[in-house]
């Protein structure tokens, strides 16, 4: 620890700010790197993957739990990755609402099955498939 004060006595004073010790300045309890980062062009493909493998490498390289990385982009990011799982996890849960309500109104299996039949090809034309 004593690398570390003269350290940030003398020429990384820069870096005080990021450092945080306990009180008797003989543990680390916190800091904070800055790193840069470019925006893709492509944010809903390639900032997914950046996103994703600087977390990996976090995770690989500290086993804290309290350690995370964080810039504003992966906010959007963030919805960009999930937004497949669910988006089919909600369509998912509709298409089985609309078949317990239908099989209960009609009572009758084949008919349900043909509404949901229907139903799914009016979702995949909406879709373009």
């Amino acid at each position: 620890m004593a690398c570390l004060n003269q350290l940030l006595s003398s020429s990384g004073s820069q870096w005080k700010s990021s450092i945080n010790r306990n009180d008797d300045n003989t543990k680390i309890t916190s800091s904070k790197i800055k790193i840069g980062i470019i925006t893709p062009e492509e944010a809903a493909i390639e900032g997914v993957v950046m996103m994703k493998d600087l977390r990996a490498v976090l995770e690989f390289n500290f086993d804290e739990e309290d350690c995370y990385i964080y810039n504003g982009d992966f906010l959007l990011y963030e919805q960009y990755a999930s937004f497949l799982s669910t988006t089919f996890q909600s369509l998912g849960l509709s298409f089985l609402a609309v078949f317990i309500v239908v099989l209960l109104l009609t009572a009758n299996l084949q008919a349900s099955l043909l509404v949901i039949l229907s139903v799914a090809l009016t979702v995949l034309d909406l879709f373009g498939c």
